[in-house]
């Protein structure tokens, strides 16, 4: 037989397995037997489904390591996160900006729990690309050898996709298809670390499809110590929720050359006010208004009244909104009565309240442009 004849029959029969993998017909089904499907699995209640794409995005420095490795740590060990029931499962974390800031960050874990950081979260600081599929096949290898995973967290998404472009369509297709060859090889979630862009209001940084695509994302924030992350998009859940928490510091046995040193963990914290706020104002101006409305609250009147008073606070407002600065005044009065209208603040009289308790404080952050130094996060106790 030829070299030919073999190169045909090779054809043919790689032909013949293709078509016998081709579905003979579209599967079509009714209302009543969608209705009859299992509901959306968890693995932590109405945030991360137990299979999907996730991705939580911050500014540098709003504490997004230290949200994911306590999200990990949760679902290893099955235990509640943010009072959310927890599925028990296996985690992978891929930290792709360093092993030493995760090190600190584990032995300040285990210090405040008291007890070993879970055994079932495996880590992995070697380069990895997401657009490579040799690169996701040994990956998936590595995990399937370990016993699986259910939460799979990358740690960031710049790191993951180096020379590529994240505001080229094309190219954050590559991303959302590799993240889809990971999710269907090990049938988990799999979660995406990404920044936001320099319009905080827009979301994560890059083209648009990284947030569609997304079956669910948490946005972080923080000011100073205290923090909160609320669900910028849940597909089958409500979005909006609002979780706030300290970055505690704790102090870390002293390095070989007797240096002190510090780092932080994940402590929830319920404070007063509009902590739990149903959602975040869509619009930008609300949002400037409510963040600049928390500091004026914060810092009280000096009159020895509850709340600020509304022209006095549009008057020390009005001035951060983006807008042409004979409308200015007009935009802030606008955004002020919206949040009063849903419910973010409340109004009594010529008084601005918190919602809920009267005295205390708003504990919304104020969103700001994303650094332009660099990607990696700083190394501050609790960056």
């Amino acid at each position: 037989m030829s070299e030919l004849d073999i190169l045909s029959a090779k054809i043919d029969s790689a032909r013949a397995v293709l078509e016998d993998q081709q579905p003979t017909t579209y599967p079509l089904i009714t209302a009543a037997e969608l209705a009859a499907e299992p509901t959306q699995p968890w693995l932590v209640d109405q945030v991360v489904p137990l299979e999907g794409l996730g991705i939580i995005v911050g500014r540098t420095g709003d504490g997004k390591t230290f949200l994911l490795l306590d999200l990990g740590a949760a679902v290893a060990e099955g235990q509640p996160w943010f009072d959310y029931d927890v599925e028990q499962g296996p985690v992978v974390i891929l930290g792709l900006e360093g092993r030493a800031g995760f090190k600190q960050r584990i032995v300040a874990w285990e210090q405040d729990r008291g007890r070993a950081f879970p055994g079932e979260v495996w880590f992995g600081f070697e380069e990895f690309s997401i657009l490579d599929p040799d690169r996701i096949e040994a990956l998936c290898d590595s995990i399937e050898a370990k016993g699986g995973a259910q939460l799979l967290m990358i740690d960031t998404l710049n790191r993951a996709s180096t020379g590529s472009d994240e505001n080229s369509s094309i190219d954050m297709g590559r991303v959302l298809l590799g993240a889809a060859r990971l999710q269907k090889r090990l049938a988990c979630t799999v979660v995406l670390v990404h920044h936001l862009g320099k319009d905080a209001t827009r979301g994560p940084r890059g083209h648009s499809s990284l947030l569609a695509a997304a079956d669910f994302a948490i946005g972080v924030e923080r000011q100073a110590d205290i923090a909160q992350w609320h669900m910028l998009k849940a597909k089958d859940a409500a979005d909006g929720a609002i979780h706030t928490f300290e970055l505690k510091v704790v102090q870390l046995p002293p390095a070989q050359s007797g240096e002190l040193t510090t780092s932080c963990v994940i402590r929830p914290v319920q404070l007063p006010g509009i902590a739990r706020a149903p959602r975040l104002p869509k619009g930008q101006n609300q949002r400037i208004v409510l963040s600049e409305l928390a500091t004026l609250l914060q810092l009280g009147s000096g009159d020895g009244e509850a709340g600020v008073d509304f022209e006095q606070a549009v008057q020390r407002i009005k001035e951060r909104l983006p807008v042409d600065k004979e409308r200015q005044h007009e935009r802030t009065v606008d955004a002020l009565r919206s949040l009063v209208r849903h419910g973010f603040v409340r109004q009594r009289g010529q008084r601005v309240l918190p919602a809920g308790n009267e005295e205390a404080p708003s504990t919304f952050m104020e969103f700001a442009p994303e650094n332009e130094g660099g990607e990696t996060e700083e190394e501050a106790p609790c960056d």
